[in-house]
């Protein structure tokens, strides 16, 4: 009886650790987590902001974010009645594909709006601050699939 619980608990602390070094082996290969760019306070210490340009970059995130919730909404509304739609018993092919292309619509807008926030923030930075700007966007746009289906 003893042997039996001994193998047990030996078999179970074995386990907890194989699972324990998976966990950290598959956090590893992940690699760090993405940064957002678009994020005041991490840009001021990435490319060392002075409080003036925090105050035009803070000015035009705020401006951004608004445009980007304009587009958000757009997106959400066509992709819901996409949904109602494939719901139905014989779904309209017509109906589905202008909801797909309202959609795409809609994303295409939110490119439009977050290049032109990059350009409009690049504007205020120094020609040092933006190559370390440009380098973080560079990172965060070449080595993470925006859709997490793949690794660059």
């Amino acid at each position: 009886m003893k042997r039996l619980l001994l193998l047990t608990a030996v078999a179970a602390l074995l386990a907890a650790g194989a699972s324990f070094s998976i966990a950290r082996w598959l956090a590893r290969r992940a690699g760090p987590a993405s940064v957002n760019i678009h994020e005041v306070a991490w840009l001021k210490s990435a490319v060392n902001l002075t409080d003036a340009q925090v105050a035009q970059v803070d000015a035009l995130q705020r401006e951004f974010a608004a445009r980007l919730d304009g587009c958000c909404r757009k997106h959400c509304a066509a992709r819901f009645e996409l949904s109602e739609e494939l719901a139905k018993p014989a779904p309209d092919l017509v109906t589905a594909q202008a909801c797909v292309e309202r959609m795409s619509a809609a994303q295409t807008e939110s490119e439009r709006v977050t290049l032109d926030h990059i350009l409009r923030v690049r504007s205020v930075l120094t020609p040092d601050q933006q190559k370390r700007y440009a380098a973080s966007i560079n990172d965060q746009m070449c080595n993470a699939c925006p859709l997490g289906l793949h690794k660059p």
